[in-house]
């Protein structure tokens, strides 16, 4: 007897993850994933680029840059993309698809986390993390990669605390931001700048940040160095989460800004004004939630309102037509507005034509020349469609502008033409979002004995995971229950058995179910995610 689950439809909380799409195999039950139909219209600006595939990796994504070529990069947690072995960093072709002219950089030790990158004008790649091997070779916290994905052995440095943010100076120096206290051996707090061979660059400031950390970076093309993260002071003066240095890597005195709260990105403007992106709800007792533009001089620039997304931004990149990219946690902006992924306008309002609909936050984003955006996440579907934690989207109104990322991704892949210098990617501990619940890997298991529904289930904390299975001719009666306590953050298997009166229907027709998975954390607020499945007999 053959069986076979199709179905799909995903709803449930903020940060839900949805599985992928599974094929139907002979003696086992898959879950199906219907695609929205395409149009002969133009596509809408932010919705699902169908030609850049889903590369489901096996963790999160926390980095993405755009190479001159085409050719994508990512980074992150992950050691898997598209079912190939890659560990933390991976390069894609234009269609997402795995490039297998850069090899596994094997990226091991720490946490493993790669958490930013930056390209070099001759095509290598700087990485930052919490990481202690690259290729087996000890490589702590900071590497570069040759082209080809191995290890550029010639560069070695030794910063003791991870590297949130790295960007490369139009000189070929380097310069990058944590939580270390020393480099190479050498007192370096929180920021610091190296020489293109690695060794640390004497001219530049010893110990310039009185830090927790520095989580963004971002180079002027003057040689002064934008900084922004969850500090205080600088050189022993006051400067609150923003702050800009000089050549030398001293306290630039003439620009004053002091966010109330952290900042994680950065992105720098052709005209010299500074958007910063974070937690914050002011900066210079000026009301600026989450985005604001400053000026040269560190003030609020007040051609740019405040669009109030009403939680964390975690990445800003400016697009060659002036508009402003923004993704996050939030929900809103201002009083309506897509979640997670917005459009704003030079003004700072809402670009009430740009709608992604994404499913989970946006930790990074990176422009492509063509206008198109390549974003990456806590999501797993766009416009209802699988996109596991990477996905490509329509620009709109920008597509054939060229330009670069403005700012956005591993320290500024390139500015367009109206779009502005480099910027950081913010890397910092992007906000994971609290209470996140993943449900991935769905499929069934069926004997002549025995029926359950399986699945992979990634949370965010400790706490306790609930599942269900309810319908049939009842709608509301349970099928199957599973649950798990956890103590930390984890990816679990859970199998949902089906009991004998469900066995029993299942060989006289098809049953159709409502898979809940609830994620309650410890102390936090409970999570849900709900599948509509469909069991189907078949002869």
């Amino acid at each position: 007897m053959e069986w076979g689950l199709s179905g799909a439809g995903a709803s449930g909380g903020l940060r839900l993850r949805a599985a992928c799409a599974l094929a139907v195999a002979a003696g086992s039950i898959s879950l199906l994933a219907f695609a929205v139909p395409a149009t002969a219209q133009s596509p809408a600006p932010g919705s699902l680029d169908p030609s850049f595939g889903d590369i489901s990796p096996n963790q999160e994504i926390r980095d993405v840059l755009v190479q001159p070529d085409g050719k994508i990069l990512v980074s992150g947690l992950f050691t898997q993309v598209a079912g190939q072995p890659r560990g933390r960093v991976a390069r894609l072709n234009a269609d997402g698809t795995i490039d297998p002219t850069f090899s596994d950089p094997q990226v091991a030790g720490g946490s493993g986390l790669v958490e930013t990158m930056a390209l070099q004008p001759d095509g290598k790649i700087l990485i930052g993390g919490n990481f202690a091997t690259v290729k087996g070779q000890a490589r702590f916290r900071l590497a570069r990669l040759n082209p080809d994905g191995s290890l550029d052995a010639g560069f070695n440095v030794t910063p003791n605390g991870s590297v949130f943010s790295v960007a490369v100076q139009p000189n070929g120096k380097i310069v990058f931001g944590g939580s270390f206290t020393q480099v190479n051996g050498s007192a370096r707090t929180a920021v610091a700048r190296l020489n293109s061979n690695g060794s640390v660059d004497v001219g530049f400031a010893a110990t310039p940040v009185n830090l927790p950390v520095a989580y963004a970076v971002a180079p002027q093309p003057d040689g002064k160095v934008v900084i922004g993260g969850n500090f205080t002071k600088v050189d022993n003066s006051d400067r609150s989460r923003i702050a800009r240095l000089t050549v030398k890597g001293q306290l630039d005195t003439g620009f004053t800004a002091n966010a109330d709260d952290v900042v994680y990105s950065l992105a720098l403007r052709a005209d010299g004004t500074i958007f910063a992106a974070g937690k914050f709800g002011s900066v210079g007792f000026v009301s600026r939630n989450r985005i604001a533009l400053l000026g040269s001089a560190g003030g609020v620039d007040q051609s740019f309102g405040d669009a109030n997304p009403n939680s964390t931004v975690e990445d800003v990149a400016i697009q060659p037509d002036g508009k402003v990219l923004i993704g996050g946690v939030f929900t809103q902006v201002g009083s309506g507005g897509p979640a997670r992924l917005a459009r704003l306008n030079a003004n700072g309002t809402l670009d009430g034509s740009f709608v992604p609909q994404l499913n989970g936050s946006v930790t990074e984003m990176a422009l492509q020349p063509d206008g198109k955006v390549v974003v990456v996440g806590f999501f797993t579907q766009v416009d209802g469609v699988p996109r596991y934690r990477a996905a490509r989207l329509f620009g709109g109104s920008a597509e054939g502008n060229g330009g670069g990322s403005g700012g956005s991704g591993g320290g500024g892949s390139g500015g367009g033409s109206d779009g502005g210098g480099g910027g950081s990617n913010g890397g910092g501990p992007a906000p994971t979002p609290a209470d996140a619940l993943a449900v991935s890997a769905v499929k069934a298991q069926v004997t002549s004995r025995s029926a359950a529904v399986s699945s992979r289930v990634q949370v965010s904390g400790g706490g306790t995971i609930v599942q269900r299975g309810a319908g049939g001719s009842g709608k509301s009666k349970v099928r199957c229950r599973a649950s798990k306590a956890v103590g930390a953050a984890t990816t679990s298997t859970l199998r949902c058995r089906l009991g004998s009166k469900a066995r029993k229907s299942l060989r006289k027709r098809s049953l159709k179910l409502t898979l809940t998975t609830t994620f309650t954390p410890t102390g936090g607020t409970a999570v849900t995610n709900t599948r509509k499945l469909t069991i189907k007999r078949k002869r």
